[in-house]
């Protein structure tokens, strides 16, 4: 009789472990992909907004200004949310405040950029575009946020 009780305790307890495990990895499952999505948001803000400065240095057309300044807005908050969800995590802290650093890096280049372009004409920005410091920002955020993801 004590061998049955013992069972059903010892069976209660082993269930109620490994539930509590399981939803322990479903909660950093849930995490995990979250952190991707921001991490991929961020990554698109910037991929969007370089695209829509390039059509307006391309075609003149304003119409490319407000999408564009509507991303370039966004990447800031949406890495101190990105930061604001990985608090548990030295390693990744560091990693979202490189990413924060090319980002104001590669904003400044974007409207660097713009200012050139509207005071002196697409030769200018197209010399300055071939400096390559845009590209350089971009791919540095592009790296660390595939590190962000990986970890």
């Amino acid at each position: 009789m004590y061998h049955i009780l013992d069972f059903c305790i010892i069976s209660a307890l082993s269930s109620y472990l490994s539930i509590n495990q399981l939803n322990d990895s479903s909660k950093w499952q849930s995490h995990t992909y979250e952190v991707i999505n921001k991490t991929q948001e961020i990554d698109a803000y910037m991929i969007n907004s370089e695209a829509e400065l390039r059509g307006y240095v391309i075609s003149e057309k304003a119409s490319y200004l407000q999408p564009f300044h509507e991303n370039i807005n966004k990447i800031s908050p949406a890495i101190r949310d990105l930061k604001r969800t990985i608090t548990d995590n030295p390693e990744q802290i560091n990693r979202v405040d490189s990413l924060l650093k090319y980002a104001d890096l590669k904003v400044s280049d974007m409207r660097e950029l713009l200012a050139l372009f509207n005071s002196k004409g697409f030769e200018s920005s197209k010399n300055y575009i071939s400096l390559d410091k845009g590209k350089f920002f971009k791919d540095k955020m592009l790296e660390i946020s595939n590190e962000i993801i990986k970890t």
